[in-house]
């Protein structure tokens, strides 16, 4: 790998300048952007490039392991899958830079096309518990709020990162009326609750799906029988 390109020092710079982009798009664009600027010139030369940026990422300590694996792995997955469609290396690298940008560009559309699924399960006066800070289901409440519905939201704090009072300012700052809450007392606020949304930090090859969410708020969210959505 091109040794001037620091990988991690560049993830952490677009998590910081794109605010909007999930981690799992943050580790597909530098990976794309550490092919483009390595100077392999063979296939086997540039897998190993792709492994030691992989392995570099998955080794930050500055953000969750799990979306930083599942964007890595989507991204190596695809390489390994293309390569034997290739006999010209410049055109399978070209190829991997191309599609590479243009999942990045197409990420905020699916998180709307997403939000636009979602928004149909948020009825007026009706009570939201969300846990941690979820991109797509800020996306999902805020445009339940542009539709001129009227809903609660109780938000969990999300201990150790906190996570859950980035997702309450947010909230707020729309004109969302959050409540914050421990994360211990799910149980205690389950009897108002109407729907629980929680985001998805990464699929698994069965189709399972990853997720901050604490065993309690799945607990409760299934023994009392409240609609459940992953996005």
């Amino acid at each position: 790998m091109n040794e001037k390109f620091a990988i991690l020092d560049r993830l952490l710079f677009v998590l910081k300048s794109e605010l909007e982009f999930a981690i799992p798009v943050a580790a597909i664009k530098v990976l794309t952007e550490a092919i483009d600027q390595d100077n392999a010139s063979t296939m086997s030369e540039l897998m190993a490039t792709l492994d030691e940026a992989i392995k570099k990422l998955k080794s930050a300590s500055f953000c969750s392991p799990v979306p930083i694996a599942a964007g890595c792995d989507l991204f190596q997955r695809f390489v390994t899958r293309s390569s034997p469609d290739f006999t010209d290396f410049s055109a399978f690298k070209s190829h991997i830079i191309t599609r590479g940008q243009q999942f990045v560009s197409k990420a905020g559309s699916c998180r709307s096309l997403i939000s636009n699924l979602a928004v149909q399960f948020i009825q007026d006066n009706k009570v939201v518990l969300i846990h941690s800070f979820s991109r797509v289901v800020m996306s999902a409440l805020q445009l339940a709020l542009t539709l001129n519905k009227q809903f609660r939201v109780y938000v969990t704090e999300s201990r150790p990162s906190s996570s859950g009072l980035q997702a309450v300012k947010t909230l707020q700052d729309s004109g969302v009326h959050a409540t914050l809450i421990m994360d211990g007392a799910v149980g205690y606020i389950m009897d108002q609750v109407d729907l629980v949304l929680v985001g998805a930090e990464g699929v698994v090859e069965n189709g399972g799906l990853i997720n901050q969410v604490s065993r309690s708020l799945l607990l409760f969210s299934y023994v009392r029988l409240e609609p459940i959505k992953l996005l």
